[in-house]
């Protein structure tokens, strides 16, 4: 940041480059400010590597941290396993011992279940429709390379498109443009608020548009105030109309429906495995009576098949236990009757039938089993044969001592780049360069070999893994749980931490307690041991880096005052010099013009003289 040079000009009357004499002046004065501004840059490359090196190990203590909070919580879960989840899967309960079993499932159970002996209606039925507008033929004129998702400006259509334009679809405007693709649009008339779903049939190449609600009443109004995409996907502008049902319809009220139903339902109460329901055939649709059932606490699914006019129910639970009981004596309406539903329909739920390890067959009821597995609940999915068990399980912990490994193998190869960093290599200068050339912009390349801070730090990071250890356990080394370290060769390479996983969970699974007392135990566990040495270098007060980059601030601020004071001085001097050469060339300038008056007048002198 020295002080700007003036720029070169030339005394008119002397001919001299005052300012360059000034320039030279002022660079020979500012050769201590050079010398401060690169005492400054130093300390702000310093600055920066601590900064950067204490951040690497900020990181490494929140992976430590993460490590001694994991504790025995953590490596105490267990997890149920299987062979085959399409035959049973297992679910484990905290603090549950490692068990296995050879499972063979013969049969699943099933739940009660009852259907409609014969139809209800005393005709075909069909349900009311939606408006639909649908195109009238395939409008893709290359079905084989039409693709909904590429803009349709570059498909072939049933006719060629506009480049933009507008539907109207029930009063509401949606704009489009040509480089959208069929799926943008669509998704544009699906998300607005005309109440129309749009759907494409590849196979068919056509386009669906269907209104909301059914029946004469709902209505579909389609039209465009510009372009053609209509015509583009061969659908027709216009208002278009749902259909009425043509027979029993479950979503409108019994009682309107009662001259489709070979029994007409009566209103009154009706029973499902003792709970009692309310029928008002004036107000309620088969759709929410059945609704009603299905959210009771009956513990019974009901469903309702259109085509065929029936009801059929099945119990939420399965096997023998399981209940579905039809009407009682009390019952006041023949919804039951009205869809021919009764007891004698109903078949009774079944156990499941399995084989532990080849052993005499178990019938189990539902498909579920708590008795297997000493803390593992059984799930049965289908029949088969699989091998289940309940296992300690160390994949939290192994992915935080993963990320505690990461974190400590960055931290030691920056700290150990800076130690065995090569000097910078400077050419040779050449001619006489300036102090401000040799001096623009200082290295700090190679002036951490040797740092004490930073191979403390390394030591450090070094012992604290080596030291860790859990006497008295049966795994009682990082490397049995394993972590090891690799050494730096002679100091050819940074030592690297490795973590063989497989070590590790197979420690874990073996002993661990062990493996507890190594990673996270409070007193004696890696984690809390990386975390208290790092917090005598980090600590945002106390810290040994904290100090460093504390004192380096110190000095730039103090540097920057003195750069401040000598820039004052130097642009004083500047200014003082051009001023005491503009009088000097003035001075020169005057002279110069009485010399040349006392020439005029010698030479007038001597042309008069006789």
């Amino acid at each position: 940041m020295g002080i700007s040079p003036l720029a070169a000009t030339t005394g008119v009357v002397t001919g001299i480059n005052w300012n360059n004499i000034i320039n030279e002046m002022i660079s020979v004065e500012s050769q201590p400010l050079v010398a401060l501004e690169g005492q400054k840059s130093v300390a702000s490359q310093e600055q920066q590597v601590y900064t950067s090196l204490q951040g690497n190990l900020s990181s490494l203590q929140s992976a430590a941290l993460a490590l001694s909070q994991i504790g025995g919580q953590a490596l105490d879960t267990v997890v149920g396993t299987s062979s085959d989840n399409s035959v049973a899967t297992v679910s484990a309960s905290a603090g549950a011992l490692p068990a296995s079993a050879a499972l063979d499932v013969l049969a699943l159970a099933t739940p009660a279940s009852g259907s409609s002996s014969a139809t209800a209606y005393n005709g075909s039925a069909t349900a009311a429709t939606s408006p639909q507008d649908t195109s009238t033929s395939n409008f893709e004129q290359s079905p084989s390379t039409f693709s909904p998702t590429s803009s349709l400006s570059s498909q072939s259509l049933a006719a060629p498109l506009a480049s933009s334009g507008s539907l109207t679809l029930n009063g509401v405007a949606i704009a489009w443009n040509s480089s959208q693709s069929l799926n943008d649009i669509l998704g544009l008339i699906n998300s607005s608020s005309a109440g129309v779903t749009a759907t494409y049939n590849s196979s068919a190449g056509t386009v669906t548009l269907t209104g909301s609600g059914t029946g004469s009443s709902a209505s579909l109004s389609v039209g465009e105030s510009s372009g053609n995409l209509l015509e583009a996907l061969n659908l027709t502008a216009g208002t278009t109309t749902g259909a009425n049902a043509t027979g029993f319809d479950p979503t409108a009220t019994l009682a309107s429906q009662a001259s489709f139903l070979n029994t007409p339902v009566t209103a009154g109460t009706f029973t499902i495995n003792g709970v009692t329901f309310e029928v008002n055939p004036t107000t309620q649709s088969l759709n929410e009576v059945l609704q009603a059932v299905n959210s009771s606490s009956a513990g019974v699914q009901a469903y309702f098949d259109q085509a065929a006019g029936t009801i059929s129910m099945r119990s939420t639970a399965d096997g023998s236990t399981a209940q579905l009981s039809l009407g009682a004596s009390g019952d006041s309406s023949n919804l039951l009757a009205a869809f021919n539903l009764s007891n004698s329909g109903v078949t009774a739920g079944a156990d499941a039938q399995v084989q532990v390890n080849g052993g005499a067959t178990q019938n189990i009821d539902g498909n579920t089993s708590t008795s297997l597995l000493p803390g593992g609940t059984v799930s049965f999915t289908g029949t088969g044969v699989a091998t289940i068990g309940v296992g300690a399980s160390a994949s939290d912990a192994a992915t935080a001592v993963q990320t505690f490994v990461s974190a400590y193998n960055s931290a030691v190869s920056a700290i150990y780049g800076y130690l065995d960093q090569t000097p910078q290599q400077t050419a040779p200068l050449t001619g006489t360069p300036t102090t401000q050339q040799a001096n623009a912009n200082p290295s700090i390349q190679g002036d951490f070999i040797g740092n004490p801070l930073l191979q403390q730090t390394l030591d450090q990071l070094v012992n604290l893994v080596a030291t860790v250890s859990a006497p008295g356990q049966a795994l009682s080394q990082l490397s049995q749980a394993g972590l090891t370290l690799t050494s730096s060769n002679g100091g050819q390479q940074p030592p690297t931490l490795n973590f063989n996983q497989t070590t590790f969970e197979s420690a874990f699974q073996t002993d661990p307690a062990s493996v507890n007392k190594l990673i996270s135990d409070p007193s004696t566990g890696l984690g809390q041991t990386a975390y208290n040495a790092l917090q005598g270098l980090i600590n945002p007060t106390t810290g040994s880096f904290t100090a460093q980059i504390n004192g380096l601030t110190a000095d730039q601020n103090s540097l920057s005052q003195q750069i401040s004071a000598m820039q004052a001085n130097l642009l004083y001097q500047q200014k003082s010099l051009q001023t005491e050469y503009a009088q000097l060339e003035a001075t020169l300038g005057t002279m110069q013009q009485q010399g040349q008056q006392i020439q005029g007048t010698l030479t007038t002198l001597a042309a008069a003289a006789p």
